[in-house]
């Protein structure tokens, strides 16, 4: 599966107010509202504010990947927004320090897709480079192309394959 192709919707953001997850949260709450209809920015806001709460949404190097689920008719969305001044999330260390957020935004029936990206999006913050390439970048059509030059890369992780489980 391809990071960027047709089933997916590209934004990109850089957030200049937020100084809190929680603001983090709301500013792409009402960003995600803006590109999608089907629920209210707070209700999304909301929605990514207790998944947090249930484990942080940070995976390390100064990334988090929040994921929301909602009724809508367009097709998922992936968020990449880069804070201007990093936050703090709770995640694998203290006081963990967030400036990178990789939101995936889509339908209960696009789930397993969904997964995938996530998959593909976490195998990619472990690139410390393109990590590097990405903080700097400063228009969506530069995060596309990021996207789009790391996609060879990726594809040397294989998804996993459903098996059957015989009862």
């Amino acid at each position: 599966m391809a990071i960027i192709d047709e089933s997916f919707e590209l934004d990109f953001a850089i957030d200049t107010k937020s100084q809190s997850r929680k603001a983090a949260f709301w500013a792409l709450g009402d960003r995600i509202d803006c590109l999608r209809d089907g629920s209210s920015s707070d209700d999304i806001a909301m929605y990514i504010w207790l998944r947090d709460r249930l484990g942080s949404v940070a995976i390390g190097h100064g990334v988090a990947i929040p994921q929301v689920v909602f009724p809508m008719h367009e097709k998922p969305l992936l968020c990449v927004t880069r804070l201007n001044q990093p936050v703090a999330f709770g995640g694998p260390m203290e006081n963990h320090q967030v400036d990178l957020i990789v939101a995936i935004a889509g339908n209960p029936r696009d789930q397993s897709i969904m997964l995938r990206l996530i998959g593909r999006c976490e195998l990619m913050a472990q690139n410390r480079q393109l990590l590097q390439t990405l903080r700097n970048a400063s228009s969506q059509s530069e995060i596309a192309h990021i996207f789009a030059r790391n996609n060879a890369q990726l594809a040397q992780y294989p998804v996993a394959e459903r098996r059957k489980v015989r009862a």
